[in-house]
């Protein structure tokens, strides 16, 4: 599964490896992303997250299972070349379609611009299969 951010330069691509996008405590959520159309000065910082949130009535909850920041002061970072992550997926929280309350997984790819807004894309998944909660 992948998916592209901007219709002309500059272009994000965030892919995982896996076309399913369910996945279960234990598995190896797997990826890469790359940047087309920037240059390294123009980009401040690259932020990596897998995350889960909440949405529904009442507060919004989320958790950061893992992020990784990638600096273009670092040589071995070349944004137009794939970039290459790796987690094992945690055993909570799964996903969750319920009436009032849904648990959403993602894989999050923020790009921070020198002077310009930042750029995110992300690519959701499951964590486990439960069904969804049907109305009564």
């Amino acid at each position: 599964m992948s998916i592209v951010a901007g219709d002309s330069i500059p272009t994000v691509i965030l892919r995982l490896d896996r076309d399913r996008s369910v996945y279960f405590p234990g598995d190896t959520l797997s990826g890469e992303f790359r940047i087309e159309g920037l240059s390294r000065t123009a980009i401040e910082a690259v932020e990596l997250t897998v995350l889960w949130f909440t949405e529904g009535k009442g507060t919004s909850d989320r958790g950061v299972h893992t992020a990784w920041q990638f600096l273009p002061s670092d040589r071995a970072f070349d944004p137009r070349r794939p970039q290459r992550f790796s987690t094992i997926v945690p055993r909570a929280p799964w996903s969750y379609e319920g009436i009032i309350l849904k648990i959403r997984w993602t894989v999050r790819l923020r790009v921070i611009l020198r002077g310009m807004p930042s750029i995110v894309c992300e690519v959701p998944f499951r964590l486990g299969d439960l069904p969804p909660v049907a109305l009564p």
